[in-house]
C-alpha cells in the first residue's frame, strides 16, 4: 500500500514540475522538486535505519550439521 502512495506523489511531483517548466516557470519547477526531495529524505532514511535495526539485532546462527566422515 505504502508503494502505492509513494509511487502517486513521484508522479505528482513529476507531472508538477512539468507544468511549470511549460509555463515558463523554470526556478519555481526546481524549488518544487529540491522542497520535496529535503522534505522526504531525512523521514527515508531514518525508515532504512529503522529497517536495519530490527533486522539485524542478533545474528542468525545456523544448526550444526552432524559430522560424516566419507571412507574409500
Amino acid at each position: 500500500m505504502l508503494i502505492a502512495v509513494e509511487s502517486g506523489a513521484v508522479a505528482l511531483d513529476y507531472f508538477m514540475a512539468r507544468h511549470l517548466e511549460r509555463r515558463g516557470h523554470h526556478r519555481l519547477a526546481e524549488a518544487w522538486l529540491v522542497v520535496d526531495v529535503a522534505g522526504v529524505a531525512p523521514w527515508a532514511i531514518h525508515n532504512l535505519y529503522l529497517i536495519n535495526l530490527t533486522t539485524k539485532t542478533q545474528p542468525t546462527r545456523l544448526p550444526r550439521l552432524p559430522h560424516v566422515e566419507v571412507t574409500r
